[in-house]
């Protein structure tokens, strides 16, 4: 096989679609055991409805899975893969608002915060359990998130065709 390059089977949509599935199904069912034990064990109240809030969990879960795939398709090795996911996520969660209010943070470090899918989410979280939010309250998390996912599932496809020749 000296001077043939190696060609993946399939599509790279594909192989994105294999690949973000079961991260995609994990993650919701990990979010439902958590959004139950939220509900019957510690008593939080669920003013809204189930159907917003799980729109805005598939929006984030594709949108982190994107953004693990973008990194995957960049990284030589698993090592690799797993060092850029660690450095992804610690900053991910410290600009999201969880600890530190958004509004607290210096300017620069506020627009960097737009384009980090768990800032939006906190805000959908909070809105459907806290307020009761609605789908027509939550647009204005729900657009961001989705634009996320569509560029970052987008790039995870263009950067896997470019590696595999």
């Amino acid at each position: 096989m000296s001077g043939q390059h190696y060609k993946a089977p399939g599509s790279a949509g594909g192989y994105l679609l294999g690949k973000s599935l079961p991260g995609l199904i994990i993650g919701v069912i990990e979010a439902s055991v958590i959004v139950l034990a939220t509900v019957a064990w510690f008593r939080v109240p669920l003013l809204g409805g189930l159907l917003p809030l799980y729109f805005g969990l598939l929006l984030f879960v594709t949108a982190v899975t994107g953004i693990g795939l973008m990194i995957s398709s960049l990284a030589l090795t698993q090592q690799q893969a797993l060092l850029g996911a660690f450095l992804f996520m610690v900053p991910s969660i410290v600009l999201s608002g969880f600890a530190t209010p958004i509004a607290n943070m210096p300017d620069a470090i506020q627009n960097l915060t737009l384009i980090n899918p768990m800032r939006y989410f906190l805000v959908v979280v909070r809105a459907v359990f806290l307020e009761g939010a609605t789908f027509d309250q939550l647009v204005p998390q729900y657009w961001p998130m989705a634009l996320i996912a569509l560029t970052t599932l987008i790039a995870a496809g263009w950067l896997f065709r470019r590696r595999s020749y």
